[in-house]
């Protein structure tokens, strides 16, 4: 598969990559970081957490850094042995290939980080873009997963595509133009709740360097989670303006086997971490509890 660069420029590649470094300085958390090969090229993982503790695959967000999401959850690694691959195509330091969201790319680049690693059943969270991941791995691989934590996840419904357009895809194409921290902040507000001065930095570095990719992973279909038995949990969203929170649930509670547990955040946005402090301590809350109780 031929590998195209996804920045527009070195030097922007190489400003992220310098921005990637600092969020990774920041986890405070102790931390190591390996290249594994897959049949796509290579994917960059962060390991945390102690060696004997029970394994997690976390995936991030489309579009975003790793570290940057990685932070949201890394209070798990007191427990759980976290390994966190940057998305092989988007931001960070893996191989820059691009998958198409008509076909299994993911889920068979998930199962290559699983062998890799030696990951029998562990663990796999899937945040927004991330869900979809978990999603084509599940189709593909159901035996794989000890228990499955989808949280405004991608692949079961999407948001209005005139909606995105009106409100995402357009204030971009205005930054596009007129790149300064006002239309910035105008395309983030549609996801967040409140932009911070590090969500800014990124978000700025990334518009400016970065050939964004719009395509999500496809909803999936009943038939193809039919195997799946593993334990599952879903956070969702209410005003998320990407997976429309009671649409998500409703969906997942159509095709996931064993869906034992939902939540729906209200007055939420995509990027739920932004909003009030205690929407992440909620989800981590739940998350481990949910954990606590499926996994012995």
């Amino acid at each position: 598969m031929k590998e195209e660069t996804i920045y527009r420029s070195p030097e922007g590649k190489t400003k992220i990559l310098a921005f990637y470094d600092d969020l990774l300085s920041q986890l405070g958390f102790d931390y190591e970081d390996a290249t594994i090969e897959t049949r796509f090229g290579s994917t960059h993982v962060i390991t945390a957490g102690p060696k004997d503790g029970y394994p997690m695959i976390l995936f991030h967000g489309g579009n975003s850094l790793n570290p940057f999401d990685l932070k949201n959850f890394i209070s798990l690694a007191d427990k759980y042995r976290i390994y966190a691959p940057d998305t092989i195509g988007h931001p960070g330091k893996s191989a820059e290939v691009r998958f198409s969201p008509k076909n299994y790319n993911y889920g068979e680049w998930a199962i290559d980080i699983l062998d890799c690693l030696r990951l029998d059943q562990p663990i796999i969270i899937g945040p927004s873009f991330g869900g979809g991941f978990l999603l084509q791995l599940v189709t593909l691989a159901p035996e794989r997963i000890s228990a499955a934590v989808f949280i405004v996840p991608s692949g079961f419904v999407n948001g209005s595509g005139l909606k995105i357009i009106r409100k995402l895809v357009i204030p971009l194409l205005r930054y596009r133009l007129f790149p300064n921290k006002k239309n910035a902040i105008k395309t983030l507000l549609p996801l967040v709740h409140n932009v911070d001065e590090e969500m800014l930095k990124m978000t700025i570095l990334l518009f400016s360097h970065l050939k964004i990719a719009s395509h999500m992973p496809r909803p999936m279909k009943k038939e193809e989670l039919k195997n799946f038995k593993a334990p599952t949990l879903l956070i969702a969203a209410d005003n998320d303006i990407l997976f429309p929170g009671k649409f998500v649930i409703k969906r997942a509670k159509q095709i996931v086997p064993n869906l034992v547990e939902t939540k729906l955040l209200s007055n939420t946005q995509h990027a739920f971490y932004t909003g009030a402090e205690e929407n992440l301590k909620q989800v981590k809350f739940i998350t481990r509890n949910f954990l606590e109780h499926h996994i012995s």
